[in-house]
């Protein structure tokens, strides 16, 4: 039967029924010629069994066209040798129907993948595509890439996607992207386009490596989008290289969530822009140690400082202190400031120290405000509390600083910073701050004020100065005390003046005296008085003079003062006192004085004074006091006074 069927014509075999050609053995099949395979109808080749198919040699196969290929039967493409297979052209190839090559085994399909359409790679099962040698898949074109189905994509290995050059993954759809694992997008990202990137799902994203990240160009980085980066892990975030960061696009930044930033180091941080700090919110800030803000440093906004907590402004070190600028410095909220070790206040320099606000330095400590003291400014000197003030090494002020202290601070300095005041700095204190003073701070600074500052005394402040304080003024010192604040001194005070003092003062100091406190001078005070401190006291104050005190005064009274003498008062003067006085004094002493004098003061009056006596002193002199006087005095008697007299 074989020789019969090889001997046929073409004719006759075309004219073979079905019936007929299923008859045939597979031999006779088998030994088909090449021509006589090439005329079978697409019945006659549907009408073949599978042992038939498969039994025809390479080279009838091979010249089969586009219809007979058709023809054969899913069972019978399946079968195919892979030697029959690899006979076949790209024409023959294509011409297969979807159902064919979903029928085809995974070698068939692994040999036939490089010539197959993109509508036959779109059908080929996981299991096929998962056949297909790492080199067919380097061969495959975009286009064949690209119609390789999602779920597909996903069935294949790193192995056979890493033999994929760089310009035919550029092919592949975002959908095929995102249907890969974490797996095969760790193995590709690197030769990845910046828009397949950018369609990584997160959880594609969340599955990258550290190392695999890095691999990225900085394209390719900026092209993450925001919800993957955000979708990024802990371990991730710590993981990222600082170029890498530093290749972050100010968004990306924005989206990493705050634990992740908590997660970073000072390394990575401090290798981020000021335009990426810039960006970073607030939460994400609020979730940094004090060490992490203190690497970000002077890259903070002003915004972003005044957002910082104590524990976070705390830690930032002297050097970035130092190197923040004076807008920042002034963006510190007051209970940061506050919170500020004295070796963060320390590093500030003048500029810096005058960028802090008023309302800044009003909350800072006394050991706080010692620090910046060489730095304040004079409106940040008068800016502080009584506290405050308490905490400045006064010593160390300047002139300028020391005058800025508000009069109701001035107060509160201590006695061991009032004593470490220098005698240049005492005298720059204001009249205003001076008089708001505490006595005891006055007593303790008096003997080094100038006559301005002496003048601007209060009557209290005066009248509390010690004895001993008010003996070792200088004479400008004591001439320069008001005549309010002298009338405002005690009688303890005046009766414990010095001579030296008392015969300091100026006349119009003498006349402000109380009466009460020219009563109290003791008869060495009185006699030590100069003539004119004596003449020049008041009607009053001559009245309120004890004998004694006018006996000690004596030759200095003026003749108007010994007019005004009451009779006890001239009855005191001593007998020596009362013989010193001048003739016009002596005659200046009104008849009720006279004639109060006692018989041994009579007697002490010289025969100079006796002459001037007038007729009217002479008629005031009792039998007695006559009868006192001596015969020189009476000798000296003018015919013009005997009349006058009582005998």
């Amino acid at each position: 039967m074989t020789s019969i069927v090889t001997s046929m014509s073409t004719a006759q075999i075309a004219a073979l029924s079905t019936k007929q050609i299923a008859a045939l053995a597979t031999s006779d099949i088998a030994a088909l010629s090449t021509t006589q395979a090439g005329v079978l109808s697409t019945a006659q080749i549907a009408a073949l069994s599978t042992s038939d198919v498969v039994s025809l040699s390479t080279a009838a196969i091979a010249a089969f066209n586009a219809s007979q290929l058709k023809a054969l039967g899913a069972d019978d493409v399946a079968s195919l040798a892979s030697s029959q297979v690899a006979a076949l052209s790209s024409t023959q190839v294509t011409a297969f129907s979807t159902a064919q090559i979903a029928a085809m085994t995974t070698s068939q399909v692994g040999a036939l993948a490089g010539n197959m359409s993109t509508a036959q790679i779109n059908v080929l099962s996981t299991t096929q595509v998962a056949g297909v040698s790492t080199t067919t898949m380097a061969a495959l074109s975009s286009a064949q890439l690209a119609a390789i189905s999602t779920k597909d994509i996903a069935a294949l290995s790193t192995a056979q996607l890493g033999a994929v050059s760089t310009t035919n993954l550029a092919s592949l759809t975002t959908a095929q992207i995102t249907a890969m694992t974490t797996a095969q997008v760790g193995a590709l990202a690197a030769s990845m386009s910046t828009t397949q990137i950018g369609a990584l799902t997160t959880t594609q994203a969340a599955g990258l490596s550290t190392t695999v990240i890095g691999s990225l160009g900085t394209a390719q980085l900026q092209a993450i989008s925001t919800k993957d980066i955000a979708a990024l892990s802990t371990a991730q975030a710590a993981g990222l290289s600082t170029t890498v960061l530093g290749n972050l696009t100010t968004a990306q930044l924005k989206a990493i969530e705050t634990k992740d930033i908590a997660a970073m180091s000072t390394t990575q941080l401090g290798a981020l822009t000021t335009t990426q700090i810039g960006t970073l919110a607030t939460a994400q800030l609020a979730a940094l140690s004090s060490t992490q803000v203190g690497s970000l440093g002077a890259k903070l906004s002003t915004g972003q400082i005044s957002a910082l907590t104590t524990t976070q402004v705390a830690g930032v070190s002297t050097t970035t202190m130092a190197a923040l600028s004076t807008a920042q410095l002034a963006a510190i909220s007051t209970k940061d400031i506050a919170a500020l070790s004295t070796a963060q206040l320390g590093s500030l320099g003048t500029a810096s120290v005058a960028a802090l606000s008023t309302t800044q330095i009003s909350v800072l400590s006394t050991t706080q405000v010692g620090t910046l003291q060489a730095n304040l400014t004079t409106g940040q000197i008068a800016a502080l509390s009584t506290t405050q003030v308490t905490g400045l090494n006064a010593a160390s002020l300047s002139t300028a600083q020391l005058q800025a202290i508000e009069t109701k601070d001035i107060s509160s300095l201590v006695t061991a910073q009032l004593s470490a005041l220098t005698t240049g700095q005492v005298g720059s204190l204001t009249t205003g701050q001076v008089a708001a003073m505490k006595y005891s701070q006055i007593n303790s600074l008096v003997s080094n004020f100038t006559s301005n500052q002496i003048g601007a005394l209060t009557t209290t402040q005066t009248a509390n100065l010690t004895t001993t304080l008010i003996n070792g003024l200088t004479t400008t010192q004591l001439q320069a005390i008001s005549t309010k604040d002298i009338a405002a001194l005690t009688t303890a005070q005046v009766a414990g003046m010095s001579t030296t003092a008392l015969t300091s003062l100026s006349t119009t100091q003498i006349k402000s005296m109380e009466t009460a406190d020219i009563a109290a001078l003791t008869t060495t005070q009185a006699a030590a008085m100069t003539l004119s401190q004596v003449t020049s006291l008041t009607t009053s104050q001559v009245g309120a003079l004890k004998y004694a005190q006018v006996s000690a005064l004596g030759t200095n009274l003026s003749t108007g003062q010994i007019g005004l003498l009451t009779t006890t008062q001239i009855s005191g003067i001593a007998t020596t006192v009362l013989a010193a006085l001048s003739t016009s004094q002596v005659a200046a002493i009104i008849t009720k004085d006279i004639a109060a004098l006692t018989t041994a003061q009579v007697s002490a009056l010289t025969t100079s004074q006796i002459a001037v006596l007038s007729t009217s002193q002479v008629n005031a002199l009792s039998k007695t006091q006559v009868g006192s006087m001596t015969s020189a005095q009476l000798g000296q008697l003018s015919t013009t006074q005997i009349p006058y007299l009582n005998v």
